[in-house]
């Protein structure tokens, strides 16, 4: 038995919360709709999870793709026949040391105490995905766990793609504008300051060349509050990083963005999409399906689709209908749920318009860092190649002034 915290709708339409004792999250709703509520949320008691999901400061916790790894190793041990017991152990014997080794020898604990692995990914807290749990305890019950582990395991690495192709673009391009803005204040803070007092004494130099002497001047008085400032910057992007809520909000700001916004959002759709041919795969039901999913791809900031789409659904509205008031999908997309629904093929079609959105929101990705770099060059040449010619015409300013 196990403590849920739940959210559900009453007949007078309050939003009730509260928490129940249930063996696993299904009965925990079957209890929650005897009651003549409908359920919004049902989730596992906060002290119950486990250090090895925690989204702390200070935590420590295993990497995802040392977590894509594990679980190709272990659906490929599942699907040699082998219990689920037992290919936790060949892993073991592999991996020696590290949060990878403390993950997997809790899990065999859990299992061997009487759990399923579905509880014991559950008891990790925010370390597994809530869909991917929803999909495991399905498919225990099914006898298809070692696919839907590799289904999970896939579409992990072809995220993790997504973004390994994203950084590699990016990495070239930052580095560059890392050492010319190394350069800069090298020149501002260091060579600069040489040739002031010579130009001021003569009174030379254009406007350009005072306006550079006057930010250098204001680098060095101010170098200590630069610093302080830089500081909390990187510990404030650190912290935003650590944080579920935080990156919820950066995400919605993300989308606002014109380019990047358009892109992410037919990422966003297309992952909507995936997941729902996925669980639909599995044999998760809808309500349950879309509050995972809404988790997955918004976080737990924002509701619209955990929350507001499944109180939707169990009030009789049809998918197409509750993810378009909620979830602001694109009209393609709905109109392929909807006609999946109509013909009792959400699931085919809904994993053909995550195909299109994720293709097409790749191509567009393509093509802007196909641009990124070339347009990052050419600033940095410009800003470097403007900071030489001042810097020579002080020099020729200056052998001028010998010369007279």
């Amino acid at each position: 038995m196990a403590d849920y915290d739940f959210e559900a709708i009453a007949a007078d339409g309050a939003l009730q919360k509260g928490r129940i004792t249930a063996t696993d999250s299904h009965a925990a709703v079957r209890e929650i709709e005897a009651r003549d509520l409908i359920v919004v949320r049902v989730a596992p008691a906060a002290e119950q999870v486990r250090r090895f999901g925690r989204s702390g400061l200070f935590s420590r916790s295993v990497s995802q793709a040392d977590i894509t790894i594990l679980l190709s190793d272990l659906a490929a041990l599942v699907q040699s026949r082998l219990r689920i017991d037992e290919a936790l152990k060949l892993m073991l014997q592999e991996v020696e040391f590290g949060n990878s080794r403390q993950l997997l020898t809790d899990i065999h604990r859990r299992l061997e105490n009487g759990e399923s692995l579905s509880q014991a990914m559950q008891a990790q807290g925010n370390l597994f995905e809530q869909v991917e749990i929803e999909m495991i305890r399905l498919a225990e019950s099914t006898g298809d766990l070692g696919v839907t582990l590799g289904q999970i395991a896939e579409d992990r690495e072809l995220r993790a793609g997504v973004v390994a192709r994203i950084s590699a673009s990016l990495r070239y391009p930052a580095f560059l504008l890392l050492g010319a803005l190394t350069i800069m204040v090298f020149f501002l803070i260091y060579v600069l300051p040489q040739f002031e007092p010579v130009l001021a004494t003569l009174n030379r130099g254009d406007d350009s060349l005072g306006y550079i002497f006057a930010v250098s001047r204001l680098i060095r008085d101010n170098s200590d509050l630069i610093m302080v400032l830089a500081l909390v910057a990187i510990l404030a992007a650190w912290i935003a990083s650590r944080s579920a809520r935080l990156r919820s909000l950066l995400r919605r700001a993300l989308f606002r963005l014109p380019v990047a916004g358009t892109i992410a959002k037919t990422f966003r759709d297309g992952r909507i999409c995936t997941l729902i041919a996925q669980t639909q795969r599995a044999g998760v039901d809808l309500p349950t399906a879309l509050s995972v999913i809404g988790l997955a791809v918004d976080g737990p900031a924002e509701t619209k689709i955990s929350r507001d789409a499944v109180a939707g659904l169990r009030r009789g509205m049809k998918l197409a209908d509750v993810l378009d008031e909620n979830a602001n999908l694109q009209d393609l997309a709905l109109r392929m749920i909807r006609l999946g629904e109509q013909s009792s093929q959400i699931e085919a079609l809904a994993a053909r318009a995550g195909i299109l959105y994720e293709a097409r929101a790749q191509r567009h990705l393509q093509r802007v860092l196909a641009i990124v770099g070339p347009v990052v060059l050419v600033l940095i040449s410009t800003v470097i190649g403007g900071l030489i010619v001042v810097i020579m015409n002080a020099l020729l300013s200056i052998n001028d002034m010998v010369g007279l």
